[in-house]
């Protein structure tokens, strides 16, 4: 799948993995990218954290990706709500 403004973000000969991220401080959730970590290791449930531009700007191009943050997963009835 290509998605303008991710797919350029993954390197082009790797596998990929997208996916809804809910925040713990708002009831919002973003779609993105997934790196640092093995496509085979994400999971629901699995913290992360936002990897910023430089530059930033006032929209959702300011979080370049998602990473995980070796912290322990949350809880499902935290998030089954927005599955």
């Amino acid at each position: 799948m290509n998605i303008p403004g991710l797919s350029e973000l993954a390197p082009g000969d790797s596998l990929r993995v997208r996916a809804r991220s809910c925040s713990t401080a708002a009831n919002n959730t973003f779609f993105g990218l997934i790196r640092g970590v093995e496509v085979d290791e994400v999971h629901m449930g699995q913290r992360v954290k936002a990897k910023w531009a430089d530059e930033l700007k006032p929209d959702h191009t300011s979080i370049l990706w998602w990473e995980p943050t070796g912290e322990p997963d949350e809880e499902y009835d935290r998030y089954k709500d927005y599955l």
